[in-house]
């Protein structure tokens, strides 16, 4: 709905039952843990894994997820694209660049902040992107299609989705702080167990995948929507990966 004295725009808020969240934590946590395990585990036993492999497991892995997510929450999933349809195309398109421009002004902010601490400091690289970057270069379509429509599907979904509403009762900072947190900690599963890395690095790591969570958490807040945050996080990965290309 559209107020239409100022012509913002307030979405209806759409929420998930208490019958989905359960499902979430009893079916999707699990075989979330168990994909993020699986990699870790073969290491171990096969000494490695090989990149194409990688590729491959990531994409059983989400569609997996997808599968999941969409039977448990599909009724909330089509609310929230009605929800987002009633307006007008124009107030879609304005919500969607406001949405985006403040993921960019909050991160790119944050990045200035960080270059002048990672003149003094180790700049490390997780080992989430050094796949990524690899992956990207043995099939970069593939990758693509990976990190900029489906990965964020299932990151909103469970971070600005499930997790969100699990802990909306406690207010706004504890469900930013949990969920934005459980979003760097995900991100950073592969470099924590990996040999090598030091505690400042992981500090730094996670520090720098808290902040994106913050800024797609603010967005939820403010827009009530998963869609814009989905399509916000789409652009972001699509903008992130054009800049991969052209530096590489």
């Amino acid at each position: 709905m559209m107020d239409s004295e100022n012509g913002s725009i307030q979405y209806k808020r759409t929420t998930m039952t208490t019958h989905q969240l359960k499902k979430f934590w009893y079916i999707i946590v699990p075989t979330d843990i168990l994909f993020a395990l699986l990699p870790i585990l073969i290491k171990n036993h096969y000494g490695g894994i090989a990149p194409i492999s990688g590729l491959v497991l990531n994409y059983v892995y989400q569609f997996t997820l997808i599968t999941m997510i969409v039977i448990i929450s599909y009724d909330y999933i089509i609310q929230s694209a009605k929800t987002l349809l009633c307006t007008s195309k124009k107030n879609i398109g304005n919500t969607i660049i406001k949405s985006f421009l403040l993921c960019f002004i909050i991160n790119f902010i944050f990045n200035i902040a960080m270059a002048f601490i990672k003149m003094y400091i180790h700049n490390p690289i997780s080992m989430n992107q050094e796949s990524v970057n690899i992956y990207r270069e043995i099939a970069p379509i593939a990758t693509s299609i990976l990190s900029i429509i489906i990965a964020p599907f299932t990151e909103e979904m469970i971070f600005r989705g499930f997790i969100y509403h699990t802990f909306q009762k406690y207010g706004v900072i504890v469900n930013c702080i949990i969920s934005s947190s459980l979003f760097s900690f995900v991100h950073l599963i592969a470099s924590i167990v990996a040999p090598g890395g030091t505690f400042s690095d992981l500090i730094v790591l996670f520090i720098q995948y808290l902040i994106p969570g913050i800024s797609l958490f603010i967005i939820r807040e403010k827009y009530n929507n998963i869609c814009i945050n989905y399509t916000t996080h789409m652009l972001w990965n699509f903008m992130m990966s054009i800049i991969f290309m052209i530096i590489h």
